[in-house]
């Protein structure tokens, strides 16, 4: 059955926006700002808000525990799930003391298959360390668990530290995270007992013997933990700032933490235990406790600023008769609070409404939990920053020397006149502001002294330290990675652009800067997947001129440019040396840009008689791709407009200027763009059908990159050729085109290993 919700507000991690949703068999279809769909049954929600389902990662339905049974198993707790928006919840395999990881699982799986009414996963609970214990973590990946809960309190769940250390070991290994609850439980036993010895029974004795520092210490000793292992970890339900301090001083030092938190730290503050009734402060007995207030506001900040990733609920619900078992001992009241109803009115109410956190937070830490994003290696960008400040500083003392005094690099005038007024170097014609000193320039003088070679040198290492090694880590998010933002509708042929920070602009070009890409990291136990067409704007130029020879040279599959070079130098292939194949590449390329005579005599390094001499013998071999740049720029001027393959046009009013400039820029336009356009236009739609074919059969795997003719996956190593056969399959057979499109796949452990 379909059903269109027609004229809502619909909400995501970046905004909202007014739109038609339309929904078939719990998938959306389409959102767009008006559907039209007779098919489907019409749902008015104009003035509703629609948001995706929520994700609650943190529920104990069905859960035995202080010598009682949550009062929600997965039926009824599911349920309330649904009615709060929630439409995934991830529950807690625990094994009890002493079983084993599968017969935890094998329980909770007999607890919830069938008797849940969403969807639902789960995290394993370690409650012990030992061979066994370890031989069964590959078994429960192979399961499909690969997220894990340590307790660092509670005698009959806590583990210990170096225990805890072995097991995040082996959870790195498999590239898996793990939560953990954060609390010294030695000093609370202690404070505990002190508690019984002065006959201070009564629920105000809870928080005050789980203190915000307890929960501080025992963070900042897991964080340390994980960073002598070097991995990932989780905080769960974290309640206060001392503790957020301890998250935020290890991102410094360059650790991935993750933070979650609950509503109940959120909206409730610690006066609760000290209402006089025992169920009414019984009943928010929990562990952690409830904070203070000052707590409170710290914990919306970080939301706020993206320092907590997600808000879920603990959910472990009791009856006020189960909180009366501790009349009289605190210590016997079943700890918990529920909550996977109410989360999202909670955070609406309490944060959106008095405008804490936008409604776009809100989403994302209630349904998207993380934007993906691409990770970067902190620490080696750090070293390659360092390695390009020593480089550049060394260059600078140099420079000086060759010019026999000091003077600002970065300054053209300064440069200019040493340069070309106290060394006479050839130069071009002085402006009002000096010499000019671009990179253009100082290219044709490099090799006329040894100083412009410095400096073009300098100004690489300049470059890239401020733009890529320090303008990476400026935008580097807490959790490690940088999130760039795509327009659709920026570049005049409809390329996707890049920007805060563009990621399509990764140098290439130099091996230094290359070495950039080796910086993009997947993460643990992932590969990056890179898919890269080739040469799929000369292939739309065969399909779209018709020329039957460039048509024929696709389709044999073997090396164009070589080809061409067979065909333009009039040689056999096998007599095509490495320049005639240079020279024929950027003849093809440049065809495809409108370029002129002069222009690929600038590129090539020949004459301007010789370059037009290739271009000449160039068409006579493709005799349809004269034809055809000739048809497009006469139809272009008749319609004042060119368009892709799939009808996207682009205005030329260019073409019928008096000016002859702005008339030949509308020519080259009007041979680029439905070349590039297209090309655009077909890694739009490869991009749609790579995640569709993704969320159905690799669900692990995302997305992350898009640049221009390339497309980067993030997925679990053991996926990586599946992965790579399916980004291939989709690229290649998007359209149907009278040549054959090719992509090519690799992958690695950084980007520049994935482009192979």
């Amino acid at each position: 059955m379909k059903y269109l919700f027609r004229g809502g507000t619909v909400v995501s991690g970046r905004g909202t926006r007014r739109a038609d949703v339309l929904v078939e068999d719990e998938k959306i279809l389409r959102v767009a700002r008006s559907i039209t769909a007779p098919e489907a049954a019409v749902i008015d929600v104009e003035g509703q808000l629609l948001l995706p389902g929520f994700i609650d990662a943190h529920t104990h339905f069905d859960l035995d525990v202080c010598s009682t049974t949550t009062a929600d198993d997965f039926f009824s707790g599911s349920r309330a799930a649904l009615r709060g928006g929630t439409t995934t919840v991830v529950d807690f395999a625990c094994p009890n003391k002493g079983e084993t990881l599968h017969q935890g699982l094998e329980l909770w799986h007999r607890k919830a298959d069938g008797n849940c009414c969403c969807d639902y996963g789960f995290h394993m609970t370690i409650d012990d360390w030992n061979p066994g214990i370890e031989a069964e973590i590959d078994d429960m990946y192979a399961a499909g668990i690969s997220s894990f809960k340590m307790y660092m309190t509670y005698p009959a769940m806590m583990i210990g530290d170096e225990a805890m250390y072995h097991a995040l070991k082996k959870l790195k290994e498999k590239g898996g995270i793990c939560g953990v609850h954060c609390e010294n439980s030695g000093v609370i036993d202690a404070l505990i007992a002190e508690k019984k010895a002065a006959g201070e029974m009564g629920v105000g004795s809870h928080p005050r013997t789980r203190p915000d520092f307890l929960e501080a210490e025992a963070v900042s000793r897991l964080l340390r933990i994980a960073q002598a292992v070097d991995i990932p970890v989780v905080i769960v339900h974290l309640t206060n700032e001392a503790a957020l301090r301890e998250v935020e001083a290890a991102r410094k030092r360059g650790q991935r933490v993750y933070v979650e938190t609950c509503p109940q730290y959120l909206v409730l503050e610690d006066s609760v235990y000290d209402a006089p009734e025992y169920s009414m402060a019984a009943r928010y007995v929990c562990a952690p406790p409830i904070r203070k207030e000052r707590d409170q506001q710290a914990l919306w900040t970080a939301l706020r600023k993206g320092e907590i990733q997600t808000v879920s609920t603990d959910h472990c619900s009791f009856t006020l008769e189960q909180k009366d078992a501790g009349r009289g001992d605190f210590t016997k009241i079943p700890g918990g609070l529920p909550g996977v109803e109410n989360r999202g009115e909670l955070l609406y109410t309490y944060g959106v409404t008095t405008r804490k956190i936008s409604l776009a937070t809100m989403c994302r830490v209630l349904a998207e939990m993380e934007l993906a994003g691409c990770r970067v290696d902190k620490g080696a960008l750090v070293s390659f920053g360092e390695m390009l400040s020593e480089k550049a500083a060394a260059l600078e003392q140099n420079i000086y020397n060759m010019a026999g005094e000091e003077f600002n690099i970065n300054s053209p005038k300064q440069l200019g006149e040493i340069l070309f007024g106290k060394l006479g170097l050839p130069h071009g014609k002085k402006t009002k502001t000096g010499w000019s000193t671009n990179a253009d320039v100082l290219e044709k003088l490099r090799y006329e002294a040894p100083i412009v070679g410095a400096v073009l040198e300098y100004r690489q290492y300049a470059k890239l330290k401020s733009t890529y090694a320090d303008g990476l880590l400026k935008a580097m998010d807490p959790d490690g990675r940088v999130r760039t933002s795509f327009q659709m509708t920026v570049t005049a042929t409809g390329r996707l652009s890049s920007t805060e920070p563009n990621l399509q602009n990764i140098p290439t070009r130099t091996d230094l800067g290359s070495e950039i890409r080796r910086m993009f990291i997947p993460a643990e136990g992932c590969v990056l997947v890179d898919a890269d067409y080739s040469q799929i704007e000369l292939r739309l130029l065969a399909h779209m001129a018709g020329d039957e020879a460039m048509i024929a040279a696709f389709r044999s599959g073997g090396d164009f440019h070589a080809e061409t070079a067979a065909k333009v130098f009039h040689v056999a292939p096998d007599q095509v040396t490495h320049e005639m194949r240079r020279q024929a590449k950027a003849v093809n390329f440049g065809i495809v840009y409108g370029i002129s005579a002069f222009s690929l005599s600038q590129d090539i390094g020949v004459s301007v008689a010789e370059a037009k001499a290739y271009m000449e013998a160039y068409f006579a071999t493709f005799p349809g791709v004269r034809t055809y740049m000739d048809a497009i720029v006469e139809r272009a001027r008749e319609q004042g407009y060119v368009e892709t393959l799939f009808h996207r046009r682009r205005d030329l009013p260019e073409l019928k200027s008096s000016n002859f400039n702005l008339r030949s820029f509308g020519e080259r336009v009007a041979l680029n763009m439905p070349i590039q356009g297209t090309a655009a236009d077909i890694m739009k739609l490869a991009m749609v059908a790579v995640r569709k074919r993704l969320r159905q059969e690799l669900p692990e795997a995302r997305l992350v990159l898009q640049v221009h003719d390339e497309l980067i996956v993030e997925c679990p190593e053991a996926q990586a050729e599946t992965a790579a056969a399916l980004l291939k399959e989709e690229m290649e057979n998007v359209v149907s085109l009278s040549v054959p499109l090719t992509a090519d796949a690799h992958w690695g452990r950084n980007w520049l290993e994935a482009k192979g």
